[in-house]
């Protein structure tokens, strides 16, 4: 499940040790599947046909946020039932404030009733408090059996609740991930579509025995990465679509942070390095980072991004 975060929440998750341990792999993964890809014979076909694979995913990923971005029938429904669970639960406390001053009458009746058969003049007097008692009781079983059927009755209609709330949640969380999928696949289709346009200057190769070695080894690690980030949403109640993990700001509704897995210099709207945190608007995404202000850790883990992304600039990825 998708959940909200502050910016020092972010950035103690990257600095935890369960997220080093699991970055290193990812890294490692993304590194061996870049040079399979670089040193692909075929590298312009495959570079061509992931570029339309990220076209359709951003298709797929657009239709599915129109679908439920502004649609408010799950969240009217589960305040329609909210508010039936809330006059449940003041329906049984009403029962049972009843229930308990008529314990209590009941008690002061069995007292009173006591004392006067202890007083041989008080026949009458007895009589009449025994007559009342009677009443009281059959007032206390039927209000206790009433309690009974409210405390059932409140339950269900809190499990019910509590089973849309969850229902609620989801179709945010779906929202929220198909959003930022649409924008992020779209960032690498264009990236991939430059990179076809560089390659296409150095001609075709025929497909070879070679070409679709380096295509089995690509869907290989390419499901081995897809696992990773897998793995990242659960661990860390995020979005994490192919090369940034993102979170719905907790002290912003409109807006979300994200953590780029690979720097990028050149295809966004400033140059962005590995594992800092940044700042989007839900409704733009990548299409318009905003820096945040740089811890001491930050400003090391930006030094050591520059070198690797120098490193690694002008691959395919």
């Amino acid at each position: 499940m998708i959940k909200a975060k502050r910016v020092q929440d972010v950035r103690e998750i990257l600095r935890s040790s369960e997220f080093v341990r699991w970055y290193e792999q990812y890294d490692t993964v993304s590194a061996e599947l870049r040079a399979v890809r670089l040193a692909d014979p075929d590298i312009l076909t495959h570079t061509i046909l992931r570029a339309g694979e990220y076209e359709d995913l951003t298709h797929q990923a657009e239709a599915t946020y129109a679908s439920l971005d502004g649609s408010f029938e799950t969240l009217s429904a589960f305040e329609q039932q909210r508010t039936i669970t809330s006059g449940a639960w003041e329906a049984l406390t009403s029962l049972e404030y009843r229930l308990a001053n008529a314990r209590q009458d009941a008690s002061d009746l069995r007292t009173r009733l006591s004392a006067m058969k202890k007083e041989s003049n008080a026949n009458a007097d007895a009589l009449h408090i025994e007559s009342e008692l009677k009443v009281k009781e059959r007032e206390v079983s039927d209000l206790a059996q009433k309690v009974a059927q409210g405390q059932e009755w409140f339950e269900r209609e809190t499990k019910l609740r509590d089973e849309m709330w969850k229902i609620v949640e989801n179709a945010w969380s779906t929202t929220f991930r198909a959003n930022m999928a649409r924008i992020e696949y779209g960032f690498l289709g264009r990236r991939l579509r430059a990179a076809q346009e560089r390659l296409a200057g150095g001609g075709q190769s025929d497909r070879t025995e070679d070409s679709m070695v380096a295509e089995t080894e690509q869907a290989r690690l390419e499901g081995e990465l897809a696992e990773l980030l897998r793995q990242a949403e659960e661990m860390y109640d995020c979005v994490a679509i192919a090369e940034f993990m993102y979170w719905p700001h907790q002290d912003d509704m409109r807006a979300a942070l994200c953590v780029p897995l690979v720097g990028d210099m050149e295809f966004l709207n400033i140059q962005v390095n590995r594992l800092l945190v940044y700042k989007v608007e839900r409704a733009k995404g990548l299409n318009f980072i905003e820096p945040l202000p740089q811890t001491s850790e930050d400003a090391d883990a930006e030094a050591d991004g520059v070198r690797l992304e120098g490193f690694f600039s002008g691959r395919p990825t």
